[in-house]
């Protein structure tokens, strides 16, 4: 092959001219069909298209269809003009053709409109089948921050069109999970949270930060979600999750969301942020 190492391979010109490597950096470089030479630190890529486009100027033997074929893969004007000399196309003629013009959008036509509000999109969506999102709270005290906030993103999910089903975590009231409770007596509450998972298109998850992850009563949720009758990962895997935490401090809550986007990555579900 003609190719050396350190040099271009994607570029046509090379099949055509020799180089060699000569020691302090030194290229030489040699067309096929002259023996023409060039010496040279870095290789002319333009220089040796030019070279062997120009049947006037550049080399006389060079065969005409790898003229045509340089000329084609140029956007140098100089080739262009130059390759107009093989071909009975003049060089805008040519320049036309390597680069079509970008059709420009007209006045009268118009942009779609996306819908602004809540209201709009789910006028725009009500022919469709709406999605079932199940929300999870990692916090139910009095007053909590993450709960303010659940509360208004479920509402905020609901007026977007969305069937919103609220599972309160502190009602299911279930147990520590114990694989020997799994066995023996599997809680009638974290079945049917299962079973709600799997129907849903779409989870989301707020919850507080504690010691960089989130709740034991979500955590113990979810554990007990990834067990029983059918796949582990069920109830997760190739769902949508929206994520949110709320904090006073300095980092927002920002481990939280991290432990969490790993474990629900890990289980298969597409998670957002």
């Amino acid at each position: 092959t003609d190719r050396t190492p350190g040099k271009p391979k994607n570029t046509i010109v090379w099949n055509h001219v020799i180089v060699t490597e000569l020691p302090g950096a030194i290229h030489e470089q040699k067309c096929k069909y002259c023996g023409k030479t060039k010496m040279s630190k870095q290789l002319q890529t333009t220089f040796w298209t030019m070279h062997l486009v120009d049947p006037v100027k550049g080399c006389p033997n060079c065969p005409l269809e790898h003229r045509q074929e340089l000329a084609a893969n140029s956007r140098s004007a100089d080739v262009l003009r130059a390759a107009s000399q093989i071909s009975d196309q003049t060089p805008a003629m040519l320049a036309a053709k390597l680069n079509p013009p970008i059709r420009r959008r007209k006045k009268t036509d118009k942009l779609p409109k996306e819908p602004g509000t809540a209201a709009s999109r789910s006028k725009m969506f009500a022919n469709q089948k709406k999605p079932t999102i199940v929300g999870l709270c990692g916090s139910h005290r009095a007053g909590s921050f993450n709960k303010m906030l659940y509360n208004l993103a479920m509402q905020q999910i609901g007026a977007e069109g969305a069937i919103v089903k609220e599972i309160d975590l502190r009602a299911l009231n279930l147990p520590i999970y114990d694989a020997d409770l799994e066995r023996d007596d599997f809680p009638e509450a974290a079945k049917q949270l299962k079973k709600d998972l799997v129907a849903a298109d779409g989870i989301f998850i707020c919850s507080p930060e504690y010691n960089g992850f989130c709740t034991p009563l979500l955590l113990n949720a979810i554990t007990w979600a990834t067990r029983g009758e059918g796949r582990m990962y069920a109830g997760f895997k190739e769902k949508v999750v929206l994520l949110m935490s709320a904090s006073p401090g300095t980092m927002g809550g920002i481990r939280c969301l991290r432990s969490l986007q790993q474990m629900m990555q890990d289980m298969g579900a597409f998670v957002v942020p």
